[in-house]
């Protein structure tokens, strides 16, 4: 799917929200828009509080009316006993939806997570791309 506007963006967004997916991971170089994505995908589940970078938080926690979600970046995360020491696999319980951005380290944790990959075109376009 390609997304020439942010508001092309918010309605794919829409759409992987409304799939009702419990882990999604997205994937895609620095400055690709998953950070973008995730804040619209996290007000397409109805979240109400302002959608911020977990870059240094490394997680945050937001109310939806089916249950939490958490916005995961594991960017920095270096290995996956790290990974462990954090608690990752706490976030996987029932009626929790996760959105993970850098989610390569955590392949372990994700096998039935639904991968996004987002790309930029030589025009400044998202391209996004379901994986799997």
């Amino acid at each position: 799917m390609l997304a020439k506007t942010l508001e092309d963006t918010k309605k794919i967004a829409q759409m992987y929200a409304e799939e009702n997916i419990p882990v999604l991971a997205l994937l895609g170089e620095m400055g690709s828009g998953k950070t973008t994505f995730a804040q619209y995908y996290a007000k397409a589940l109805g979240v109400e509080d302002d959608v911020l970078s977990p870059t240094f938080s490394l997680v945050r926690e937001y109310d939806t009316p089916q249950g939490p979600l958490y916005h995961c970046d594991l960017y920095r995360i270096e290995d996956e006993e790290e990974l462990a020491a954090m608690g990752f696999e706490e976030y996987f319980h029932k009626g929790a939806k996760l959105v993970i951005e850098w989610p390569q380290i955590a392949q372990a944790y994700l096998l039935d997570a639904v991968y996004l990959e987002i790309k930029v075109d030589e025009q400044g376009h998202r391209i996004f791309r379901r994986q799997g």
